[in-house]
Formats: C-alpha cells, structure tokens, sequence
C-alpha cells in the first residue's frame, strides 16, 4: 500500500514522463537520484519512478520528431486544451 506522498510521487512521475520536460521530487525538495528508503520512498515507489524516467529517456528521438515536424508546420506537439477545442478554453 502507497502511503500519500509515495502515491502522489509515483503517479506524478507517471504523468510527467509523457510530457516534454520531466520535474520529480517530494515536499523535501529531493533531487531524483537521491530518492531511496533513507528520503522517505519505498522500494514499489522507486522503481515507479525509475520506469518512468526509463520511459521518459525513451520517448526522447519521438518527442524531438514531433518539434522537428512542428517546426516545419506541423501540428504542434503539446496544446493547452483551449487551443486544441475553443470550447474548452476558460470563461470569462
């Protein structure tokens, strides 16, 4: 079972490394290769976070294919939802 902290980190590392910059630590502040036992994240939670910057590592050359194609005037690679549907965008 996660405690809190350890669930939010996981997942954040999850979520993050499907986007263009990966940004990971806890409330203390931790740099990532300081996460173990000793900074308060279990083993189940460190290897969620190294698979997820595993993945982040990997997705590399496809997210820098999607800038070249944007740069060529292509779609572009991470829209704020207002932008992608009007209607999303915030009211006024």
């Amino acid at each position: 079972m996660f405690d809190r902290n350890g669930e939010l980190l996981a997942r954040w590392s999850q979520a993050s490394s499907l986007f263009f910059a990966m940004q990971i630590g806890n409330s203390a502040s931790t740099v990532p290769w300081e996460l173990d036992a000793t900074t308060g994240v279990d083993a189940r939670t460190l290897a969620i976070v190294r698979a997820s910057t595993q993945l982040f590592t990997r997705l590399h050359p496809f997210r820098w294919s999607l800038l070249a194609q944007y740069k060529e005037g292509g779609a572009v690679p991470l829209a704020p939802l207002g932008l992608v549907d009007p209607a999303l965008a915030a009211e006024e």
